[in-house]
């Protein structure tokens, strides 16, 4: 125990430094894998997109097949992944930042078209109703419905 003290001790600065560079590492990672899941999903879920007889085939489509290719992705290891982008990518940041926003699109794009799926489809009719357009529902309407995620009055949680 004494020695792996004194390894610490010793080697503080550099181990802060590479905690620092995993981390960010990890939120460049999730904060792109974000991006791209967010706006597939608004796409995915915007009714304006297709002419009216391809709308409903055309969106539930497309949203199993952009989960089907993001769980896909998770099934590969990612020794081999590693291996697979490193004659494309090379050796460092870049092939990583690949491969960690890879694995983190699928998490974030089921529960983004989860949530933009459990909106009450009566309260979009109100909406277009009341003369919003696609544009001005899906953020006015759809997200903020979408977006919180309630917990029960007996959770313990905040």
């Amino acid at each position: 125990m004494g020695a792996y003290l004194r390894y610490l001790s010793e080697n503080s600065t550099e181990l802060i430094f590479y905690a620092q560079q995993h981390f960010l590492l990890v939120g460049y990672s999730v904060a792109l894998a974000s991006v791209i899941s967010l706006v597939l999903a608004l796409v995915l879920h915007t009714n304006q997109l297709t002419p009216p007889s391809w709308r409903r085939s055309l969106r539930v489509g497309g949203r199993e097949t952009s989960l089907l290719f993001a769980s896909a992705a998770l099934t590969i290891p990612s020794l081999a992944l590693f291996g697979i982008l490193q004659p494309l990518l090379g050796l460092g940041v870049t092939p990583s930042i690949v491969a960690l926003t890879l694995y983190a699109i699928y998490p974030v794009l089921r529960n983004t078209s989860a949530g933009l799926s459990g909106v009450d489809p009566a309260v979009l009719e109100a909406a277009r109703g009341m003369g919003m357009g696609p544009v001005r529902r899906m953020l006015r309407v759809q997200l903020p419905l979408a977006w919180p995620v309630r917990r029960s009055p007996r959770s313990p949680w905040p």
